[in-house]
């Protein structure tokens, strides 16, 4: 299992401001993964619903837009636009302590730093259906400090065709978009 990024790779971070980790799960932990996420979507995890944000996408055809981004569940569906607090599920939050991402912290924080999530969220995201996103970078304008470090894991193929995330290298020194709150 992979744990630490090379020189050249935090070079590459610090000029570029990301840099692709790669697969960090074997076969069984990302379908572990998978199976979680859905059986959220489809209210059959035990988890405290109460305490996830939830939100439906659009419908093509049948609503202009997301629900409503609100605590719980909303219906045994696949099309969730966004999951939010993933943190407090026991499969998730094991995850983001993956050795990889604690050595990330730790150089990007400080050894003895306090790490907090400010969110583990899951976004679906159907090519040439879901909701529109505009170029953010999810800077966060409106909190005390800048969060540094995203670690973004596609847990389905994403590939140019279906409409994956998109990165410009060096903009993490500059807002795309001030007048939106995630810059």
């Amino acid at each position: 299992m992979r744990t630490e990024l090379t020189a050249a790779e935090w070079t590459q971070y610090e000029q570029d401001g990301y840099l692709r980790l790669g697969r960090l799960l074997d076969d069984a932990a990302l379908q572990a993964l998978q199976e979680r996420i859905n059986a959220i979507m489809l209210g059959t995890a035990d988890i405290d619903y109460s305490q996830i944000m939830m939100q439906l996408d659009r419908i093509p055809g049948e609503t202009d837009g997301p629900g409503p981004q609100t605590k719980g569940h909303k219906q045994s569906t696949l099309r969730y636009r966004k999951i939010e607090n993933l943190e407090l599920d026991p499969l998730f939050f094991a995850y983001m302590r993956h050795p990889l991402v604690e050595h990330i912290c730790r150089r990007v924080y400080g050894q003895d730093a306090e790490v907090a999530c400010y969110r583990a969220m899951f976004m679906n995201k159907p090519a040439r259906e879901g909701t529109h996103l505009v170029w953010h970078q999810d800077r966060w304008t409106n909190l005390d400090r800048d969060p540094l470090i995203t670690i973004w894991t596609a847990l389905d193929p994403a590939t140019k065709a279906n409409g994956c995330v998109q990165v410009i290298p060096g903009l993490h020194r500059k807002l795309i978009n001030p007048a939106h709150g995630s810059g």
